[in-house]
């Protein structure tokens, strides 16, 4: 795959998979002529004595002063160096390499002021396999997310410390080891670097993926659970999740349906004893994850466009030749979006922590036994019993963490950014849960393989391979267990692409 930088518009899917396995970049070449033009453009007009924030200005609130031509020399690399007050742990090698990349998408698309040669800088970077370290904290996801941003451009200029083949290095050293040049900021090029939503934003797109595959698991073991219970299929027939209008519930359906070989006897007909219906936590499943694909759909779009776009302040249009002073910084957007897929994260959760207790609760779960197990006065047992548990509390901590984001604003900066998105929180977060939803996603997984090995049906599902990976862990040793379940469904959860068990 070679990906065409100011050319192509990169899918969600395809940003995921440049940034675990690093493709051949090129440049278009209109593109790069663009990017020369918006360049010699902001020369032009600062050289004609026009303010430009940022160029010959001061920042935020210091935007009312004017600096002589020393100062405007000096102006980028002040803005990195009192940028680097980042905190907090340091962002992954992975979720590093996806900022750089997110902030190379904008900058070569020639809208930013920028030379040719810092969008020559990042590409040699990202082939190269290098990438920041990032302090995770500082960021209100407002005029960008300067802080964390200062950390890349202090890499192209060959400062501070950078990731690279897993090992944290010395810029300087690193770079003489791979014999890359620093590279000086000119114009307004530490502003472009700093002053975008790259951080939030790619961060965002990697939980994204993660979470469009833990869907796809979710939907899989609440597939396993009703086989298990020896469900009827009524609940997920096309008629029913069709006519209520919203793709993602008849999408879910499906899914689910696909899983495994219900029975198709029509409610009502089956054997006395049990309810007609099956508890919410099966019968509305299709419409919980149907909330989840249509979260997924919305969101990924949002991100999608802010990937895409411009995101960047000011803008040096070469085609109608003005610079536009803007709000493009401002991650509102993103950290909306990172809301929704939080609080759709809990949502699902909570849906597989209740189907767990239903399968352990020898009350409900149709003969298989308290907490999956034969009791025995003389010798007992007490099976997933604590594993329940565990799930239990997971769930709680993800549904903390789906309070909304977006509407924690508060002045900062002198009152010059007196709205700000608090987008990088949001999406921290979200990588967070995401975190804690695969945990919550293998304890479900090891209580529905044991309620489908007592159940006997379990030649009835279509991801045996899956089923035998899972089933061969030893039950007895219930730590050793969840770990290999939790090795087994991260190696799926984050692998590149869509495509099903």
């Amino acid at each position: 795959m070679i990906y065409v930088l100011g050319s192509d518009t990169l899918s969600i899917q395809d940003f995921y998979s440049l940034v675990q396995s690093p493709k051949q970049l090129e440049w278009d070449t209109s593109a790069r002529q663009r990017c020369n033009r918006s360049w010699e453009l902001l020369m032009e007009r600062v050289h004609n004595t026009q303010r430009v924030y940022g160029v010959n200005t001061g920042f935020g609130e210091e935007g009312r002063f004017v600096l002589d031509s020393l100062g405007v020399d000096r102006l980028q690399k002040e803005l990195v160096a009192y940028h680097g007050c980042g905190t907090g742990p340091f962002l992954s090698e992975i979720e590093s390499r996806a900022v750089l990349l997110a902030r190379l998408i904008t900058l070569a698309q020639g809208y930013s002021g920028v030379r040719p040669a810092l969008v020559q800088q990042l590409i040699i970077l990202y082939q190269a396999g290098l990438a920041p370290v990032i302090p995770s904290l500082g960021s209100v996801g407002a005029s960008g997310d300067l802080t964390p941003l200062s950390y890349l451009a202090a890499l192209v200029m060959g400062e501070r410390r950078a990731w690279y083949k897993g090992q944290i290095w010395n810029t300087q050293d690193v770079f003489s080891l791979l014999g890359i040049k620093p590279l000086e900021l000119q114009g307004r090029e530490a502003l472009a670097i700093m002053n975008g939503t790259a951080m939030m934003t790619s961060l965002a797109a990697l939980s994204w993926n993660v979470i469009h595959n833990m869907l796809t698991l979710a939907q899989i073991f609440t597939g396993w659970g009703a086989l298990a219970l020896d469900l009827e299929d009524e609940f997920l027939l096309d008629v029913p999740n069709s006519l209520k209008g919203h793709k993602g519930i008849l999408t879910s359906a499906q899914s689910i349906r696909g899983s495994v070989d219900l029975k198709t006897t029509p409610v009502g007909l089956h054997q006395e004893g049990y309810n007609i219906q099956p508890r919410y936590s099966f019968r509305c499943a299709p419409q919980v994850l149907g909330l989840a694909v249509d979260t997924l759909e919305w969101t990924g779009q949002w991100l999608e466009r802010e990937l895409n776009g411009i995101d960047d302040n000011p803008i040096v249009d070469p085609e109608s030749r003005r610079i536009y002073h803007n709000g493009n910084f401002s991650g509102y957007q993103v950290s909306f979006a990172c809301d929704a897929l939080r609080q759709v994260i809990s949502v699902v959760v909570n849906l597989l922590d209740r189907q767990a207790q239903l399968l352990l609760d020898a009350s409900q779960n149709r003969g298989l036994g308290p907490n999956l197990m034969d009791w025995d006065s003389r010798d007992p047992h007490f099976g997933l019993k604590a594993v329940g548990i565990s799930l239990s509390a997971i769930a709680a901590e993800v549904q903390q963490m789906g309070t909304s984001v977006v509407n924690l604003s508060r002045p900062t900066e002198s009152g010059n950014q007196d709205i700000v998105s608090m987008g990088s929180i949001s999406a921290r977060l979200l990588r967070k849960a995401e975190e804690l939803s695969l945990l919550a996603i293998a304890h479900h997984a090891a209580i529905v393989t044991l309620a489908l090995k007592r159940s006997k049906r379990f030649q009835r599902i279509k991801q045996k391979d899956l089923f035998d990976r899972l089933a061969a862990a030893d039950p007895s040793k219930l730590d050793e267990q969840l770990n290999i379940y939790v090795k087994e469904l991260s190696s799926f959860v984050h692998r590149e692409g869509r495509e099903q068990v």
